[in-house]
C-alpha cells in the first residue's frame, strides 16, 4: 500500500501593490476594532464580578453575548451603507461605547456598561465590514481570497497582540 504524507503549506497572502495604502488603512481599522473587542471580552469578568460584585457566570456571559451579537445585527441591518457612512458610523459607535465604558466604571453601573457593549459591538461590526468590504473591492478575482486572508490576518493581530503585550508588562 502507498501512503500520502500530508504536508502543510500556508498560502501566501496578497495585496496588489498599487492597493497596499487602502488594504493598510482598512488592516489597521480592521485590527482597532477587534482590539476594542478584546479590550471589552477581556475586562467585562473582572468588572462585571469584581467591581460590581454580580457573582454570575451567565450575566458575564449575556453581556459578552450582547456585544458580540449587536456586531452581527449590525452588520446585517446595515449591510447597504456605502463605505464612508459604514467607517463614521462604526467609528463613531466604538469611541461612544469606550467613553460610555469608562462612565460605568465610574459611577459603577452594570446597565451602563451592557448599553457600552452593545453600542461598542455595533461598531466593531461596521468598522470590521467596512474593511472586509474593501479588502473585496481593491483585490483582482484570482487573488480575492489571499486579500481577505490577509484582512482576518489583520483583525486577528489586533485582537492578540494588545492582549500579549499587557500580559507581558504585568508579568
Amino acid at each position: 500500500p502507498h501512503s500520502r504524507r500530508f504536508v502543510y503549506r500556508p498560502q501566501r497572502l496578497q495585496v496588489d501593490p498599487r492597493r497596499r495604502g487602502e488594504f493598510l488603512a482598512a488592516g489597521v481599522a480592521a485590527a482597532g476594532a477587534f482590539a476594542v473587542m478584546g479590550f471589552f471580552t477581556s475586562l467585562t469578568g473582572t468588572f462585571v464580578g469584581g467591581s460590581l460584585r454580580i457573582n454570575s457566570y451567565f450575566v458575564v456571559g449575556l453581556t459578552v453575548f450582547a456585544m458580540m451579537g449587536a456586531s452581527a445585527v449590525s452588520q446585517v441591518l446595515l449591510a447597504r451603507l456605502t463605505l464612508r457612512p459604514k467607517v463614521a458610523y462604526g467609528l463613531s459607535g466604538m469611541v461612544a461605547g469606550l467613553i460610555a465604558l469608562a462612565v460605568s466604571g465610574a459611577v459603577l453601573s452594570f446597565p451602563l456598561f451592557l448599553v457600552a457593549a452593545v453600542v461598542a459591538g455595533a461598531g466593531v461590526g461596521l468598522v470590521f465590514s467596512a474593511a472586509i468590504e474593501t479588502a473585496g473591492a481593491i483585490s483582482d478575482r484570482d487573488h480575492r481570497g489571499e486579500t481577505i486572508a490577509g484582512m482576518f490576518l489583520a483583525a486577528y493581530v489586533g485582537i492578540t497582540l494588545p492582549v500579549i503585550t499587557v500580559g507581558m508588562a504585568l508579568t
